[in-house]
């Protein structure tokens, strides 16, 4: 993990890292740490869940996943 750590510092694509706190193979400091080597990096933390998020409660989800692609997809078209 330590490499890919080391990398993200050269990628520019604007992303959205979303954690879990109950997410026991990817704890929510190394969301935060990847999160801050981004350049164009949105974090988002999710309470009550487990790293299987998306599955567990698909809307919550996409209640952050919208938001933050509405701009890239829609750059002329009000949120």
């Amino acid at each position: 993990l330590d490499g890919l750590l080391a990398r993200l510092p050269q990628m520019t694509t604007p992303t959205l890292l979303i954690a879990s706190d109950g997410d026991r193979a990817v704890p929510c400091a190394v969301s935060q740490r990847a999160a801050a080597r981004l350049a164009q990096a949105e974090y988002r933390e999710i309470n009550g869940f487990g790293h299987l998020v998306h599955e567990e409660d698909a809307a919550v989800v996409a209640s952050l996943i919208l938001p933050f692609l509405h701009p890239l997809l829609f750059p002329n078209i009000p949120g």
